[in-house]
């Protein structure tokens, strides 16, 4: 099962994440990256579906409607439903984007001085990924931009923005997050949902309660990755103690990951 590239993004792209030395230890030991369940991240408006969205998909029904003769057509609510309930079999795993470190990024994503970063591209990440071959037929495993808007503004959308793709609001966030410059590795349960078989043969996921679905995206899923492919140079933070600099590069020689490049920021040194 590969990874899509959805939006065809440029695989020398570089990615960095942030991270705490605990979850450092747990990518290396386990040889996995952990997909967290949208519903678990801090934004309450995470896959939300906007009113532009309902209106602009509302809208060209409505053009065929028109194409066809029809006197008005009104999109299924059951189908804005169900696009609502994705958000639910959704997780992710984000990077973000930038040729340099981010000092913001340190301060938001590191809780410690104790603190990593791991730099790589989107090209490595898609081919260091290796997914389960249990999810071929549960839905998409991607990779993709976040396209910041103001979910009340049609103008702030991308002029290639798909209203009608159904995981379009899993990919949407608000102006107020632009710094972040997300790319997500993501897996979607989307067959869930949406069966790839006859319209006929309705989801068993349709009728679930919100307990339920709160129940289903409990816990995130984890992926192997083959770390020599996917990580390019790892930095230790900038205000970090030199003896844990040294640390970390111990630690990655016993794990046999010498041949990764270690080195202290000097996000702050004067040169």
């Amino acid at each position: 099962m590969a990874v899509s590239n959805l939006d065809e993004i440029d695989q020398d792209i570089e990615l960095w994440r942030y991270m705490d030395f605990s979850k450092f230890c747990d990518l290396i030991v386990n040889e996995k990256i952990y997909l967290s369940p949208l519903k678990k991240f801090e934004d309450i408006y995470e896959g939300h579906f906007s009113k532009v969205s309902k209106l602009k998909q509302q809208q060209f029904v409505q053009t065929i409607a028109n194409w066809l003769n029809y006197e008005s057509s009104e999109v299924d609510e059951e189908e804005y439903e169900a696009t609502a309930k994705l958000v639910y079999f959704a997780y992710a795993n984000c990077w973000h984007s930038n040729k340099f470190e981010s000092a913001a990024m340190w301060k938001l994503y590191a809780q410690t001085n104790e603190a990593i970063a791991i730099k790589t591209t989107v090209g490595s990440l898609m081919e260091a990924t290796v997914p389960l071959d249990s999810m071929r037929g549960e839905g998409l495993f991607c990779v993709k931009k976040i396209d910041y808007v103001d979910y009340d503004d049609v103008t702030t959308f991308p002029d290639n923005y798909n209203f009608l793709q159904p995981i379009a609001p899993l990919f949407t966030k608000r102006l107020s997050f632009e710094h972040e410059r997300e790319i997500r590795l993501s897996f979607i349960r989307v067959n869930h949902l949406f069966p790839s078989c006859h319209p006929s043969n309705k989801s068993k996921f349709e009728n679930l309660s919100k307990v339920e679905l709160e129940e289903i995206s409990k816990v995130g899923i984890h992926v192997n990755v083959d770390l020599k492919r996917l990580i390019e140079k790892v930095y230790v933070a900038p205000d970090a103690p030199y003896w844990f600099y040294e640390m970390t590069k111990a630690f990655l020689k016993k794990m046999g990951l010498e041949h990764i490049e270690c080195v202290k920021s000097s996000l702050y040194e004067i040169k």
